[in-house]
Order: structure tokens, then sequence, then C-alpha cells
């Protein structure tokens, strides 16, 4: 498992890593706080990773807001 994890997140420090000195594209979600498309494009990488390796457990995120159930 920590193995899984440790691809994971090397493969998303890759994602990030394209981004670095990019023009990135920036949002605001409230009034100071930004978000860059490479924000959520890594988050959307670690979620989709993370639900399929080990989908009996529950993620809760910053830049998604799902509604989530925990039943």
């Amino acid at each position: 498992m920590l193995n899984k994890i440790i691809d994971i997140v090397l493969t998303a420090g890759k994602i990030l890593s394209e981004g670095y000195y990019s023009r990135l594209e920036i949002d605001f979600k409230g009034t100071i706080d930004l978000v860059t498309e490479y924000d959520r494009k890594i988050e959307n990488y670690l979620l989709d990773e993370l639900k399929r390796s080990f989908p009996e457990s529950i993620f809760i995120s910053e830049e998604f807001n799902e509604n989530i159930d925990y039943n």
C-alpha cells in the first residue's frame, strides 16, 4: 500500500513540475483565495488515483467540494 501511495504522489509531483514555469490560469475561489489550473489538475489526479486504489476510503479535498456520503 505504501508503495502505491508513493507512486501516486510522485506522479502528482510530475504534474506540478509541468506547470511550474508556465503561465498559469488563476481563478478566485474567494476574495483573496486563489486557485490555479494546476491546483485543480493535481487534486483531480490525486482523488481519482486514491479512490481507485483505496475505494473503501474517504477523501476530503481543498479545491473540489463534493457532497460526501459517509454511510
